[in-house]
């Protein structure tokens, strides 16, 4: 018997006339919702006439639910600051063993003896990024693989840093053999205090820039996209930021395809997520751990090929402690071995709230993809100040809703810790005129 011959279907507009008369005006206002931060509207009652379907598989253009096809694996990532080798490469032996499956190397000295760094270390076993900061740098890391850098391998460098030359001479060693190179790093954006649909659109714009310099200098879109590595931050609106990971992957593969590939593989984009310190405490610690699991949680249920939980005292001037280190990597370690969340792909998948979400972060992050695209892309002056502007305008607005208490973070804002731990933050440098924003240091400043 079919039911829909028995009983009328009724339409949006009937199902809101139902809504308005079962409830309040004032319980009916709350069902309709506006993030300020990300710019999102959005109403908690679905309809199939206002619903997003699903508009893909897994495994399928447009990558709205990912490239993996049998599980959602991930990588556990740990990073490392490399001042002094020896140190540097007893700490990574350590995390190896404690179930970390992926080292990232943040080397800012010109003379890094890489034997003594990487002693002992099956880089064939290894997923192993190198954060470097010149092409010097970038040169001496290559030079060590005799130009045959391993698949499981990446060398980044952060292409918004560097001159035209000198992305032409890392970009003229790479014709033989591509791998990732040019890092495109949302998450400094995002550390800034921007929306994340500012983020995604700041990376499109970004990646694309890098991509388009490769064409013109002769590569394929193939060999052009295996160049680009994604890092994105995790801000702590969980469904906003399974949302973000899942639009990212539908509008990069919409940019890829624009330039029609001979690959599928060309469509996908490998992104790292990072929990940030924006909204971390050092005064009042243990708050931070339900913070970096629901983050964690919602990159890998967004599909993030790579985690990395920082330590929720990263960002102090004494530097992460081993009991704070120890908690970032058992979380990535829970969510796999315990909770079993890469058994599933897309887990959200189908989700009225995920769904509509994802649709109008594409929207909005497309928005101004197009907006920095016509100011010539992220290598473009104007653009770089449309982006600053962009964000300077949600930084000032995450303050004034922190300081006013209109958002809430536990023992920071909101049920102080009555004996708060001590900490100083450290100072980071700005990027792209840009300075970190750490909530918990407005907190002090308003008092």
């Amino acid at each position: 018997m079919d039911l829909t011959e028995t009983f009328e279907i009724p339409s949006l507009d009937q199902w809101i006339s139902q809504l308005r008369k079962d409830l309040t005006e004032e319980d009916f206002k709350k069902l309709s919702f506006e993030n300020d931060i990300e710019e999102l509207k959005m109403v908690s009652y679905g309809h199939s006439d206002n619903a997003q379907k699903a508009c893909s598989v897994p495994g399928s253009f447009p990558y709205t639910r990912g490239s993996k096809r049998d599980n959602n694996n991930w990588h556990i990532g740990h990073s490392i600051y490399v001042s002094d080798e020896n140190e540097a490469n007893k700490k990574a032996l350590e995390i190896l063993m404690k179930g970390t499956d992926l080292l990232l190397f943040y080397i800012s000295k010109n003379d890094i003896n890489l034997s003594v760094l990487l002693k002992d270390i099956g880089l064939e076993y290894i997923r192993t990024e190198f954060h470097v900061e010149s092409t010097q740098q970038w040169h001496a890391v290559f030079s060590y693989f005799s130009e045959e850098v391993p698949q499981s391998v990446s060398i980044l460098i952060d292409p918004l840093l560097l001159s035209q030359s000198e992305r032409l001479d890392i970009s003229n060693s790479l014709r033989k053999k591509q791998f990732r190179t040019f890092h495109i790093n949302g998450k400094r954006v995002l550390e800034a205090g921007s929306s994340s649909t500012t983020e995604v659109g700041f990376c499109l714009s970004a990646g694309h820039s890098m991509l388009f310099e490769l064409l013109d200098i002769g590569f394929s879109v193939d060999e052009a996209a295996a160049c680009l590595h994604f890092s994105m931050g995790i801000g702590n609106d969980y469904f906003t930021e399974i949302s973000k990971f899942r639009a990212f992957r539908t509008l990069w593969s919409n940019v890829i395809k624009a330039y029609s590939p001979l690959h599928n593989c060309s469509y996908h984009c490998e992104i790292t997520a990072y929990t940030i310190s924006l909204n971390k405490s050092l005064i009042d610690p243990y708050t931070n751990l339900l913070r970096q699991t629901t983050e964690g949680m919602s990159a890998v249920a967004g599909g993030a090929q790579n985690l990395v939980i920082e330590p929720y005292d990263s960002h102090s001037v004494d530097g992460s402690c081993d009991f704070s280190e120890r908690m970032a990597l058992n979380i990535s370690l829970m969510l796999k071995e315990e909770s079993y969340m890469d058994a599933v792909i897309d887990p959200m998948g189908g989700s009225y709230t995920v769904e509509t979400l994802t649709y109008n972060f594409c929207e909005k992050a497309w928005e101004l993809f197009r907006l920095l695209e016509e100011n010539g892309g992220m290598f473009n002056e104007d653009s770089l100040k449309t982006l600053k502007s962009k964000v300077n305008k949600t930084r000032n607005l995450r303050i004034q809703k922190f300081v006013r208490g209109e958002s809430t973070l536990i023992g920071i804002n909101k049920y102080p810790n009555p004996e708060p731990k001590s900490g100083s933050l450290n100072t980071f440098p700005d990027y792209l005129g840009l300075a970190p924003l750490i909530l918990e240091q407005e907190a002090s400043k308003s008092l």
